[in-house]
């Protein structure tokens, strides 16, 4: 009997109420507990059953389940299983049964759990007591899943697949439960408690109930950006990656759902860099640059490529440093990158020369997000790329100092477009400028988007009451409202060309000469100057940094401070691909010569 009761202590003492009741508390739910033994492949209850006790694992391993006999997730020594127990005249919504290893169970009734938890209120009134919390709580996990971005808004069913692949973990005070430069494989959601992220002797967040950490690190592999460590006794939940990926391979509903946020996640942390690569892309496009990338982790001290390489890939840094060398006039240029920033674009943006231009090598464990040649020249490079924009900003990377920047180059580079549209505006013509950026985004936008956007440029630009009207041929402009007017095949991706090539004419010859001894383009061109590779007065073996916004995870992981330095290259292959839905991550900042 002894040796049961001390069997009964040791099974709460591994559960998560070890880190929120003390073992006074629990040695009296011990008390309350009876020993059930499962033999192999028993059902213990079914979906639809009388809710008539909670139970603890003991031993072995036990699998929730569904009315369709779909295992739903796995119960091992130290969970607590049954929470719907702990309101009265419930169902179970899931059965649990033994697996082929069988298993033993600690059980409490409804009537004994009650009466502990009556018991413990009259000792501590108006306290919230600990274990009926946490039932309440265990129950229904998606309301506590509902307050992160990642599962918000996911069906029920969704919901609750999720939540029987988490883990609940009791914290007592002052554990650490992440640790800065660990690699990073599960995430974490607050249901009770306090936690903090630390590094060094500073706080950056605060965790409470809802919210959520360490969701960046188990997306895409990479270390640890903080400490988080619990400033009060807490309960979490964790979801470990290889169980999302089990989730994920089994329903392809959830998996386009959450790999849609996963992209929109990760995409939204880099907007946080101050890039005009990023900021020349829609939420859209990013999501789309996102799908279509992959993840590479590579080590330490390893070569990414050398000069000479056949150039097949671009390369966007989520976490790390590399230091990127190339000839120079005197001697070997090495400039230093991190994360944030991104490389490899020289040998994809022209066919002519498709082969690496310098040498890439890490300093730290690095995580990269790669975009193959294919698709790195159908988004930014060909003729009729999908984002003219972002690849005007990726080619004048390597303008030379001198050189006079292209009318083209200017209208589609974000900052330039800015500038041009400025100067244009104190001159009274910038109709013209806008006029050539809605044909050439006319141009590239889907075909179901053709007539209403056509009929739209139409009554801004060239309609006789229109307030912008720019000077285009007569013929050429009664030929498009014609086209507009009677839609069909005569409205095409093609259409404005011939009033976009006059008003292109125009800017060239009137417009873009004085536009290039002014004040915004002297500015335009200190822009593309700072961001070159090159730096302006930089002498052999200098090496540039850079100084991005901050990388944050959840509501905070990482705070204000750039992603940890630690070299963790556990790895042993020197480079893995990941296994979740591909997410973006990467941008370019302004370069400063330290």
């Amino acid at each position: 009997m002894v040796f049961l009761r001390r069997q009964r202590l040791e099974c709460l003492q591994r559960s998560v109420l070890a880190a929120v009741h003390d073992d006074d508390d629990l040695i009296e739910l011990a008390g309350r507990m009876r020993h059930l033994r499962v033999p192999a492949r028993k059902v213990v209850y079914a979906p639809g059953d009388d809710a008539k006790f909670v139970a603890f694992v003991e031993s072995g391993e036990f699998e929730h389940f569904s009315t369709d006999e779909s295992v739903l997730g796995t119960a091992t020594p130290g969970d607590i299983v049954g929470c719907e127990a702990v309101e009265r005249n419930a169902k179970r919504v899931t059965g649990l049964r033994s697996t082929a290893t069988g298993g033993s169970l600690f059980i409490v009734s409804v009537n004994e759990l009650e009466t502990l938890i009556k018991g413990f209120q009259e000792q501590a009134p108006g306290q919230p007591i600990a274990i009926a919390e946490y039932l309440r709580t265990a129950k229904a996990p998606e309301d506590v899943l509902g307050s992160t971005p990642l599962f918000n808004g996911l069906t029920r069913n969704h919901m609750a697949v999720i939540a029987f692949a988490m883990k609940y973990r009791g914290v007592p005070r002052g554990t650490v439960v992440l640790r800065e430069g660990d690699d990073g494989d599960s995430m974490f959601v607050v249901q009770s408690g306090a936690l903090e992220a630390v590094t060094g002797d500073r706080t950056l967040n605060r965790f409470a109930r809802g919210d959520y950490f360490g969701e960046l690190a188990l997306l895409l592999q990479m270390p640890r950006t903080a400490d988080v460590v619990a400033v009060e006794p807490a309960i979490v939940l964790e979801l470990r990656k290889v169980d999302l990926d089990r989730i994920l391979g089994h329903d392809e509903n959830l998996q386009r759902e959450i790999g849609q946020r996963i992209a929109e996640r990760v995409a939204s942390q880099f907007r946080r860099y101050r890039s005009p690569f990023f900021e020349a892309l829609s939420n859209e496009s990013l999501v789309r640059l996102a799908a279509l990338s992959r993840i590479r982790i590579v080590p330490a001290g390893k070569t990414v490529f050398r000069l000479g390489d056949i150039a097949d890939a671009f390369f966007m840094i989520v976490h790390g440093d590399v230091t990127l060398s190339m000839p120079g006039d005197r001697d070997v240029q090495i400039i230093r990158l991190t994360a944030g920033s991104y490389f490899g674009e020289i040998g994809l943006l022209d066919d002519a020369v498709p082969k690496r231009t310098n040498t890439v090598t890490t300093v730290t464990r690095c995580v990269f997000m790669t975009l193959d040649r294919a698709h790195f020249r159908r988004l930014f490079a060909d003729p009729t790329c999908a984002e003219p924009a972002a690849g005007c900003v990726l080619r004048l990377r390597t303008h030379a100092v001198g050189d006079v920047i292209t009318l083209f180059d200017c209208m589609l580079h974000p900052v330039g477009y800015r500038l041009i549209t400025a100067f244009c505006t104190r001159a009274r013509t910038v109709e013209n400028v806008e006029f050539w950026i809605a044909c050439e985004r006319y141009r590239r936008a889907g075909h179901d988007l053709h007539p209403p956007v056509a009929r739209a440029i139409c009554d801004r630009f060239l309609n006789a009451s229109a307030h912008e009207e720019v000077n285009v041929s007569g013929p050429v402009v009664t030929a498009l409202k014609a086209a507009v007017d009677e839609g069909g095949s005569r409205i095409h991706a093609n259409m404005f060309e011939e009033a976009k090539l006059q008003i292109e004419a125009l800017i060239a010859g009137q417009i873009y000469p004085p536009f290039l001894k002014s004040d915004e383009y002297s500015a335009f061109e200190d822009h593309v100057n700072a961001n070159a590779y090159v730096q302006v007065g930089s002498s052999a073996n200098e090496t540039c940094g850079m100084t991005p916004q901050p990388s944050r995870e959840g509501n905070g992981e990482a705070g204000d401070v750039h992603a940890a330095e630690t070299e963790t290259s556990s790895d042993p292959a020197e480079a893995r691909q990941g296994g979740v839905p591909a997410v973006l991550a990467g941008s370019a900042v302004k370069y400063t010569v330290k």
